[in-house]
């Protein structure tokens, strides 16, 4: 075999080689929220089989300052990642319920307000 072709031989393999590891830490990364949409899908295509999942109104977690505003399934935290350069920036909790049917309560001392959904697009939000 000549030079050029080995050489050719060992690119290649490198590239396969840098190829499978870039993959295998984008699969690593996203793996987390992968796991969370999955269990998210499963509660949502049947609420009452993963009633355990379900986390009660008002509920403090550990020394969090704040009451969870709504009973349901935690399926996405802050940081979760979704895609690449991205990260989740709240808590989402999925009641398992048509809009509008579910209770939500303040999680601080204050009162909550609806915006209408096009008013929403008019909210800066952070980075």
């Amino acid at each position: 075999m000549n030079h050029r072709k080995s050489m050719l031989i060992i690119a290649v393999l490198f590239l396969l080689l840098v190829c499978f590891l870039g993959g295998y830490g984008v699969y690593r990364w996203l793996s987390p929220s992968l796991q969370r949409s999955h269990k998210l899908l499963l509660y949502l295509r049947d609420p009452q089989a993963y009633a355990d999942w379900r986390i009660p109104v008002g509920q403090r977690c550990g020394t969090a300052p704040f009451l969870f505003p709504t009973s349901g399934y935690i399926g996405y935290l802050w940081g979760d990642s979704f895609r690449l350069g991205h990260r989740h920036q709240g808590i989402d909790i999925f009641g398992g319920e048509t809009a509008g049917k579910v209770e939500v309560r303040a999680a601080y001392a204050g009162y909550l307000t609806r915006l209408r959904l096009e008013k929403l697009a008019d909210h800066p939000r952070s980075p």
